[in-house]
């Protein structure tokens, strides 16, 4: 899987993107203290991982000294696919 630079930081901002829709989705049904800072936590991380993408891919010598290797390109490919997945078994409930 050899994909350039760009898509790379595309690839991590969908990361954090889906970080903040599964924090946001969480939020209705958590009940207590602990339930509220997961999905705050989700939602920050996810903030923090979409804005240092598309920070990366507006200025890309910011970033230069990033290098994307295959270990990390699987991993974001991985989270993304997990996280599409967690947050179906989130929202199914809502929509079943």
């Amino acid at each position: 899987m050899a994909l350039s630079d760009r898509q790379n930081w595309i690839l991590s901002g969908l990361v954090g993107v889906l970080l903040v829709a599964n924090g946001l989705a969480r939020l209705p049904g958590s009940s207590g203290t602990i339930g509220l800072v997961l999905a705050g936590a989700l939602v920050v991380g996810g903030l923090l991982a979409a804005g240092n993408a598309v920070s990366a891919v507006r200025n890309p010598a910011a970033v230069e000294d990033v290098e994307w290797t295959r270990g990390k390109t699987l991993l974001n490919a991985g989270a993304v696919v997990l996280l599409a997945l967690a947050l179906v078994a989130v929202l199914y409930p809502l929509f079943a």
